[in-house]
């Protein structure tokens, strides 16, 4: 055993010369006399090439290499012994002056300035008992194993643990002996060592090392952060001249402690005999023992290559198989063996007969493999649909390539099958999505218009009839207000569920919008009076359900729809008409108090068509500069001047003149387009208010209409930040107007919302308080300064108790939250007089004026610009 351990270290040592960089030449020559220096140089047990023993200085390798450099630089060294974690602690305050034997590692840079020069190579490797025989780190799975702390073999063994997702049990221990004596009795079951330090224990004890081998290390020396530059380069340069000189103090260090076994103590004449033996027969001895060891090296590292390969890819979580032509598996990953549920160690270097008696699903898998190289073909790829030992559907990505073996020099083929198991699935949800109503699974607009496609396609060659029945639940809104999003989103599953019973197989239910389903009927008679007798008999029987009491969570809950009937092709043959047309009807039938149920009519075709024309010309509209704001004064209890204005936006087509925004806002909203259009009415106002700054107008506040989608956006919050900011205006002057309808959305996150606008510095006000169901509920969540009373109590004030019970609760109400409170809608004086007697303390409508654009605003209002005589407005006389 030792003489192989003998034998293993000429060649590290061989190997060692092999890796060391070669050295530039030096032209510094040794000085007559160099002053006295001291230097404290750090020592661990690191035998051979440090070796502390108790009552006895310091010998091995490196202490000789650098006694000789201290000989020749005039150095006097103090080793300072210490644990190798002790000894990278006294590096960084700085107690030793140089730390040699030590390796590379980027951390350790923060306190170590390393040599450039590389002084020995070496690796990490684990030793083990002479009993156990451990070829990868995956056989060390739940063992034991030593390693010294924070040494670089030590920590790079961990993170190959890792890598590998191997449970190694690591304890760390101070010094070598410690962990080797732990395995020479049996406590670990194995250590990591560099390989020097390593081969010197295995003469010691009886251990052995192990193939797992890694972490090459180039060997350098250290000093202490920015302390010692000089040093670095003289221990530089001396490893340069000293590696190029045979006869140097580094090669006499290296053969005294790498190669003490060299020698033999053999009697005389037997060395003789040798001598003269390998006088005749070195040339064939050398020659023979090159090969052999060449042979051997070779042997383990294609031994090692091999372990390896079946590592990595037993790891690779797809199928991975070869075969050869006469349709023999030799090669074939766990991944493979679990999804035909067999063992690896049976079917390898079999026919794939034994394989497919197991699993004869797998089959698509090996088939075409002959094809493939009678036909000499380059690739083979396909996409195929199987299902695994445990009965699982797998869907594998196949790709085929033949190649001849080395090992059998035969023709064979190596097929790589990937799981796109989990990529279909999504597919198909993603599939499922987009034609799909999330909330009730129902079709969606897209799914319904193919269908409607086909519907119609059919009804003229086949010669029969369609129709469409769009649903729309009154007042959904005001329900979800008053019984919340959740309960909401119930009632539309239950009533989608109820409407579904009564369609037949063929016909479709989809569902349009938050509150609109369209049933679609197909094949009605071709006989007009037939078709409308049939859809109207179908669109009663969805009335009668939806209408019936829905209890939820214990509460009988109502609610009912207004229905508009298309019936094609009579009514239309064209997809894009027919919604629009159902619809039309649909708002006729909300509008009708008598009848719920209205069929279009062309007299209707008015409205889709103006409603088309919108949608149309508003793509353009922000780009064609077609939008502008107009103003709506308000004023104060106390003042004559106005103290703000209301932002109003106003749409001015070239074909149609003013289209006002009740007409396009729900165009807007439907293309997507509110959220540009909110932002440009923001930033348009910010422009217009900074040319105030320039006016009598400059104390003034100005309140902008923010919509539900706006608050919902993440961006809205930034875009008001960054243009304050960008115009330079007081945020204080900003006053931002919501609606409970938008607050109610989603009540949580609106808070959220407005908090952050509040904390920039701008004010919130509700407008048309009063007009929701949960407004007090929800009052003192919200971070208000103002109450905009709706104009509908405004309207009769003057004469209607009820009214006048309903504003003067509001505006005492708002005094004890220490809210503002202004009335909208005002037209008349008597209105004003009356309001001035509650104490509401400010106005805005007609009686003082209506919204008027920018330049009216400064014509009218701007007392710089106004004759004296007409520089404010008195509110005590009606305008």
């Amino acid at each position: 055993m030792k003489l192989l351990h003998n034998t293993m270290k000429n060649l590290l040592i061989l190997i060692s010369l092999v890796f060391i960089p070669s050295a530039y030449a030096s032209n510094s020559t040794l000085q007559l006399f160099k002053p006295s220096k001291e230097l404290r140089i750090g020592a661990f047990n690191s035998p051979p090439i440090i070796i502390l023993e108790e009552g006895e200085a310091p010998k091995g390798l490196m202490v000789d290499y650098l006694e000789a450099v201290a000989e020749e630089e005039n150095w006097r060294i103090t080793w300072v012994p210490d644990s190798w974690n002790g000894l990278l602690e006294r590096v960084k305050i700085g107690d030793i002056d140089l730390l040699p034997f030590v390796a590379f590692k980027e951390e350790r840079t923060q306190f170590i300035d390393y040599s450039s020069e590389n002084f020995m190579t070496g690796w990490g490797q684990v030793y083990a008992s002479q009993k156990d025989t451990f070829q990868s780190v995956m056989d060390l799975e739940n063992k034991e194993v030593a390693v010294l702390k924070n040494e670089i073999h030590g920590l790079a063994f961990v993170e190959l643990c890792e890598t590998f997702g191997v449970n190694c049990n690591i304890k760390e221990v101070i010094n070598f002996d410690i962990a080797f004596r732990l395995l020479q009795d049996n406590k670990v079951d194995g250590v990591v060592a560099g390989n020097w330090v390593g081969h010197d224990y295995l003469e010691r004890f009886d251990i052995a090392p192990t193939s797992i081998i890694y972490n090459p290390k180039k060997t350098l020396f250290g000093v202490p952060k920015g302390t010692n530059s000089e040093l670095i380069k003289t221990i530089d340069a001396y490893v340069i001249n000293w590696r190029n000189d045979k006869s140097s103090a580094y090669y006499s260090a290296h053969k005294k402690w790498l190669d003490t076994h060299n020698s033999s103590n053999l009697p005389s004449w037997i060395t003789s005999v040798i001598l003269l033996f390998l006088g005749l027969f070195f040339a064939s001895i050398f020659i023979s023992y090159l090969l052999r060891q060449q042979v051997k090296k070779q042997t383990a590292t294609l031994k090692r290559q091999s372990e390896q390969t079946r590592q990595i890819i037993d790891l690779i979580p797809h199928f991975i198989y070869a075969a050869n032509d006469k349709d023999e598996i030799f090669l074939i990953n766990k991944y493979a063996t679990e999804f035909c549920g067999v063992n690896s160690q049976d079917y390898e270097t079999l026919p794939k007969k034994h394989l497919l008696k197991n699993h004869q699903v797998s089959a698509a898998l090996f088939g075409g493999d002959q094809a493939l190289l009678n036909e000499g073909s380059q690739s083979y790829q396909s996409e195929i649909k199987t299902r695994s030992a445990t009965g699982e559907e797998t869907y594998f990505n196949l790709i085929k390539v033949p190649f001849v073996s080395s090992s059998t020099d035969s023709n064979s083929v190596v097929g790589v099958a990937v799981d796109v198991t989990a990529s279909k699935q999504y597919e198909k949800q993603i599939e499922h999505m987009s034609y799909h109503d999330p909330l009730t699974q129902l079709p969606n607009r897209i799914l319904l218009n193919d269908r409607l496609k086909q519907s119609l396609a059919l009804s003229v060659r086949q010669g029969y009839s369609g129709a469409i029945l769009l649903i729309d639940l009154d007042d959904f809104k005001t329900f979800n207000h008053k019984h919340g999003v959740k309960l909401g989103d119930q009632l539309l599953k239950k009533i989608a569920d109820r409407i579904s019973g009564l369609i037949k197989v063929g016909d479709t239910l989809a569902r349009l919008s938050s509150d609109t389903f369209v049933v679609q009927l197909n094949e009605l008679s071709i006989k007009p009076h037939e078709a409308h007798d049939t859809a109207f008999k179908v669109a009663n029987k969805v009335q009668e359900v939806i209408g019936a009491p829905i209890n939820i969570n214990g509460s009988s809950l109502y609610i009912s729809a207004s229905i508009g009937v298309v019936i094609y092709p009579f009514d239309g043959k064209n997809v894009i008409n027919l919604i629009p047309r159902a619809e039309a009807a649909m708002l006729q039938a909300k509008l009708n108090e008598n009848d719920s149920i209205i069929r279009f009519t062309s007299d209707m075709e008015t409205a889709v068509f103006h409603k088309h024309l919108i949608n149309n010309e508003l793509q353009n509209a922000i780009n064609n500069h077609e939008f502008e704001l107009f103003y709506q004064p308000q004023f104060s209890h106390e003042g004559i001047s106005p103290i703000g204005f209301e932002v109003l936006i106003r749409w001015t087509n070239n074909k149609h003149g003013i289209i006002y925004p009740n007409d396009f806002i729900p165009a807007a909203e439907e293309n997507n387009l509110i959220i540009s259009i909110g932002y440009w009415v923001i930033e348009q106002a910010f422009k217009d208010f900074q040319k105030l700054q320039a006016t009598s107008l400059k104390d003034v506040f100005l309140g902008i209409n923010l919509s539900v989608v706006q608050i919902k956006d993440p961006k809205l919050v930034p875009l008001i930040k960054k243009l304050l900011k960008q115009y330079k205006i007081s945020a204080e002057s900003i006053e931002f107007e919501i609606t409970e309808t938008v607050i109610f959305e989603d009540i949580d996150d609106s808070i959220k919302t407005l908090n952050e606008i509040k904390k920039l510095g701008c004010k919130i006000s509700i407008d048309d308080f009063g007009t929701g169901y949960s407004s007090l509920s929800y009052l003192n969540q919200l971070p208000l300064d103002k109450l905009k009373i709706d104009r509908s109590f405004i309207k009769d004030i003057e004469k209607d108790k009820s009214s006048q019970a309903i504003v003067k609760t509001i505006v005492n109400m708002a005094k004890d939250l220490g809210l503002t409170v202004l009335a909208e809608g005002i037209e008349e004086e008597a209105q004003l007089e009356y309001l001035r007697s509650i104490d509401c303390q400010y106005y805005q409508g007609y009686h003082f004026n209506k919204a008027i654009s920018f330049k009216e605003m400064l014509a009218t209002y701007d007392t710089h610009a106004l004759p004296k005589s007409i520089k404010t407005v008195d509110i005590n006389k009606s305008v």
